[in-house]
């Protein structure tokens, strides 16, 4: 699976309109850790939904940017999301506003915001259907 590095999310910070000033380095390892971290041998969050929720908890939770990071989490999701072959497809642009409302509250963990990212996982290209 790939993933983000530091200079991917700098980048997704400016394209968020922020200014890609990291407010300091730890913080956004702090972040990269949460995404990538192990126990025992085993990813924390082994799956897509999984990861792109630890991401953007991670980014709401820490704000390693000094401005713009709401919008680079939803960014960041959605393009994690992208480069590992997926699209998030969302009822309206209101149901991911909602959804990182919610997260910025600090209350859901991480597992349910990888269910909402899980229903809303589509690939970019399905496979084809038989006739």
């Amino acid at each position: 699976m790939r993933g983000l590095d530091d200079d991917a999310l700098v980048g997704v910070n400016r394209l968020a309109g922020g200014t890609g000033t990291v407010r300091h380095p730890a913080l956004l390892g702090a972040v990269q850790a949460s995404v990538y971290g192990r126990m025992s041998g085993r990813d924390l969050y082994p799956g897509l939904a999984d990861r792109a929720a630890a991401l953007t908890h991670g980014i709401m939770r820490v704000h390693p940017f000094v401005d713009a990071n709401e919008r680079t989490a939803i960014l960041a999701m959605v393009y994690l999301c992208r480069i590992n072959g997926y699209r998030l497809v969302w009822a309206s642009p209101r149901d991911a506003v909602a959804l990182i409302r919610a997260v910025n509250t600090g209350q859901p963990p991480v597992e349910w915001i990888s269910r909402r990212i899980a229903s809303r996982l589509q690939p970019l290209h399905p496979p084809p259907t038989n006739r």
